[in-house]
């Protein structure tokens, strides 16, 4: 196979396993924070990284 699809497959490998892991570490985090008891914004910003993780996971696995 040509070097161009396979960098272009590992590539499109690469994103899904990234973007299927942003709501993970984004749990991650927020469960820290609530932990270290952080201000309300922390939480807030926490929470909100959380569903854009997710949000974004769903368009990049759409997309791919």
């Amino acid at each position: 196979m040509e070097p161009l699809v396979i960098s272009t497959g590992v590539s499109c490998v690469i994103a899904a396993l990234v973007f299927a892991l942003l709501p993970v570490l984004s749990q991650i985090v927020y469960k820290r924070h609530l932990e270290k008891r952080f201000g309300t914004v922390m939480r807030y910003q926490s929470i909100e990284n959380l569903r854009s993780a997710t949000l974004l996971r769903r368009l990049v696995l759409l997309t791919v």
